[in-house]
């Protein structure tokens, strides 16, 4: 009789690991509807959590964006989730990545994040439902099932409902950031004084809010944005990271400035170079129609390297008074020769090769990204936020004076100065010489023009076409 029962007991043992088998393989699947363009922005992306955030960018899954996790040993990328792990590789699958995963045990994770009403760096403690670790291609990275309230697309949507009325519309005045970290709703205005925001504005900011989404975490902070405008020699061939000087006509007068060459490249087979778009002063909208030439680095038609448009962001004018652009940053046909390097990326190396491109996503916020400009020379920092629409006030062209939001920035703690503008931004791969090019200055928060809070970055996916600086 025991013997009788130990044969059943072994029966029910493979038939229980049998219907585990089943259930993950067959009825565990899930079918997950991704749009083409989900599917072509987490194809841009290079790394794992890259294209999972990209397609949670877009709704398709509920994760977050990529997090500085900790178990308390060790810090590591991580994503968290509102469902377990099936329809999130339902969708990899559907980007074209067959991503493995195994269940690991959890009970708590620590996650990093900028909190924007203390300006600190702090850590919390999320209550772990399950785990997993999902790999692809010899990448890496954890999936913490929670109970976050928003994903980053849900996130995401609330932001541009948020921006359109308050940044876009003026509903309230003086609002000049609106982003989007983790759970919390960031936004910024200029109505306070010592970084402190006024209590009647904040109340105001809160109720406005609560009137859209009552349940959102916000943060609101004293924030006002500003633009960065001086490595001077001639350089053939062309590399970035170096000075150049941009003149630009307007409706009344020529004008000039100085920042950074951005990055070089190709756009399919056209040789191309970046730099801020506000460099040339937004040139090239329906309400400002100039030319605009780019020289290296001294206004002299023997160093001309540019004067021909490749493409702008798109742009809308919501008023006269108001241009609301989807990237700052402008992409011109080079006219010498170049090579896809940056010079001096650190202060121990002369040039640095760009070996790859990250989409915004690709780099987390633990990794190290860099900058070289010509006021600042080599500064690095972190990712704060992945996603901040800010607004630039009072910016001119000619006769004509408006302020311009600008969409989809990421916010870092790369510090910057006025000259920087257009610096190329990168990580390091494996050493100084090698490259990933990320995106470009934009802009930069200063506390009372002394203090430095925060610089805003553009990431070279958000432009209209498939740009190559590796080549």
């Amino acid at each position: 009789m025991a013997r009788g029962l130990w044969w059943i007991g072994v029966a029910f043992v493979i038939l229980s690991v049998s219907l585990a088998l089943w259930g993950v393989g067959h009825a565990g699947r899930v079918d997950v509807a991704a749009p083409r363009e989900a599917i072509n922005y987490a194809g841009n992306h290079t790394t794992l959590w890259g294209k999972i955030a990209a397609l949670a960018h877009f709704d398709v899954i509920k994760t977050t964006e990529p997090l500085t996790c900790s178990d308390g040993v060790a810090n590591f990328t991580c994503l968290l989730s509102k469902t377990d792990v099936r329809p999130i590789l339902s969708a990899l699958s559907k980007a074209g990545v067959k991503a493995e995963a195994r269940e690991v045990g959890a009970e708590w994770v620590l996650v990093l994040y900028y909190n924007y009403t203390t300006a600190q760096w702090q850590w919390k403690n999320h209550t772990v439902i399950k785990a997993w670790e999902l790999t692809w291609k010899n990448q890496t990275v954890k999936v913490y099932q929670t109970n976050i309230k928003k994903s980053l697309g849900e996130m995401l949507r609330l932001k541009e409902r948020i921006s359109e009325k308050f940044l876009i519309k003026g509903e309230l005045k003086n609002i000049t950031l609106v982003g989007a970290v983790l759970e919390s709703l960031v936004v910024g205005t200029s109505n306070g004084t010592l970084g402190r925001v006024d209590e009647n504005a904040r109340e105001r900011i809160r109720k406005k809010i609560r009137e859209i989404d009552p349940e959102v975490n916000v943060e609101i902070a004293h924030i006002e944005p500003n633009t960065v405008q001086n490595r001077d020699s001639v350089f053939r061939p062309l590399v970035g990271g170096v000075k150049i000087a941009t003149m630009w006509t307007t409706d009344i007068r020529p004008n000039s400035t100085n920042c950074t060459l951005g990055f070089v490249g190709r756009w399919g087979d056209t040789p191309i170079l970046t730099t801020a778009w506000h460099c040339i002063a937004w040139t090239y909208t329906a309400k400002t129609q100039g030319s605009a030439y780019i020289y290296q680095p001294l206004a002299s038609s023997r160093y001309l390297i540019s004067s021909d448009l490749a493409a702008t962001c798109s742009y809308i004018w919501e008023s006269e008074n108001k241009l609301i652009v989807t990237c700052d940053i402008i992409p011109m046909r080079l006219s010498t020769s170049y090579e896809p390097k940056v010079f001096r990326p650190d202060t121990s190396t002369t040039f640095g090769q760009v070996v790859t491109k990250y989409c915004k996503y690709d780099v987390s916020t633990m990794r190290v990204l860099a900058k070289a400009g010509i006021k600042t020379d080599v500064t690095k920092g972190f990712i704060k936020s992945y996603n901040v629409d800010v607004t630039y006030r009072n910016q001119r062209w000619g006769s004509r004076t408006f302020d311009v939001v600008v969409k989809y920035l990421v916010s870092t703690s790369i510090y910057v100065e006025p000259g920087d503008s257009g610096s190329p931004v990168f990580t390091y791969e494996g050493s100084a010489d090698r490259l990933g090019a990320y995106g470009i200055v934009s802009g930069r928060f200063m506390l009372f023009n002394i203090f430095f809070i925060e610089s805003y970055v553009q990431n070279l996916c958000d432009l209209p076409f498939i740009f190559d600086p590796t080549r």
